[in-house]
């Protein structure tokens, strides 16, 4: 293989590699996610349940339990 061809291989390789990440970086929109309303000042339990909060990642997960 020439030079030439070489060269072009690898610029089309890097072309199709940004193209592919390229809209993996462009659907963040900025809006919550769903485990961002498990927070516990959004969790609301009756009376005779109780707030149980966990740690999963970033997120501090709660539920109700009774």
């Amino acid at each position: 293989m020439d030079g030439g061809k070489l060269i072009m291989r690898g610029v089309i390789v890097i072309i199709a590699i940004i193209c592919l990440f390229m809209p993996g970086c462009s659907t963040y929109t900025g809006k919550p996610s769903q485990w961002d309303y498990y927070t516990p000042e959004h969790v609301r339990c009756f009376d005779k349940q109780t707030k149980m909060c966990r740690q999963y990642g970033a997120h501090l997960i709660c539920e109700c339990v009774a």
